[in-house]
């Protein structure tokens, strides 16, 4: 709420003229303000003077790859680059999330446990460029993955805290925020959508179908999961079969 209310502030502001918008450097609309410049002024000789290769894994990024230099100066120098040595864990099982994730080289592998075989499986993979918990980190949800370094990585660390401080000092990355999570929930929606056009293109009466047919369809090739429903002329309910 705070950062669309921030936001709103942030419109009046560009729509005025105050503010230009300029091309970020992923090809999206990106907003340049004062507000970086500034921030990075204030911050004085604190702030190192990071070359455009120290900044390059935040500039591919794909949340902070639009945003501006002096940004990226401030959120590299406020959070915590980290060197992780083989085996080391970034989070585990069952800890709350509390920090996003930024890795700048090494590979991070995350593995979950599997209740069928009662064994950790891989499930993803993250490498240079890549960022971890950008979600998570808002909703304080414990984490149901463990992340691991197999060989060594270094990795930019910003703690809830520390990212929250970002967002108010730095107008342009909450407005990033908002668009970078307007996109994944037009993507979920779309998804959730398409997966309702596919469940009523199965709907159907037993009078032109053959029921074990249908069954060993949706097994051997659609691979679907679901419920299937069946019912009277009445649509009352008369059976239910999952599939798995």
């Amino acid at each position: 709420t705070k950062i669309v209310h921030d936001q709103g502030k942030r419109l009046e502001l560009v729509e005025s003229g105050a503010i230009g918008i300029v091309s970020g450097h992923s090809g999206e609309a990106g907003v340049k303000g004062r507000e970086s410049s500034e921030v990075l002024r204030e911050l004085g000789s604190a702030v190192p003077e990071y070359s455009q290769k120290e900044l390059e894994f935040l500039k591919k990024n794909q949340i902070f790859g639009a945003l501006s230099d002096e940004a990226l100066k401030v959120i590299l120098y406020e959070g915590d680059l980290r060197h992780f040595p083989p085996s080391s864990k970034l989070f585990d099982i069952g800890t709350v999330s509390d920090s996003l994730h930024v890795v700048k080289s090494g590979v991070v592998e995350v593995v979950r446990h599997v209740e069928e075989t009662n064994e950790m499986k891989t499930v993803a993979y993250f490498g240079a460029n890549d960022v971890i918990g950008e979600t998570r980190i808002f909703t304080g949800t414990v984490h149901r993955s463990l992340a691991r370094v197999p060989e060594r990585a270094e990795v930019l660390v910003l703690t809830y805290e520390t990212f929250i401080d970002l967002i108010g000092m730095l107008p342009e990355l909450a407005l990033r925020l908002c668009t970078h999570f307007a996109t994944l929930l037009k993507d979920a929606v779309m998804t959730l959508r398409g997966h309702e056009e596919r469940a009523r293109q199965l709907e159907g009466n037993l009078q032109y179908f053959e029921l074990a047919t249908v069954i060993q369809t949706l097994l051997s090739t659609d691979e679907r999961t679901g419920m299937l429903l069946v019912s009277d002329d009445k649509d009352n309910q008369v059976a239910e079969l999952v599939i798995d």
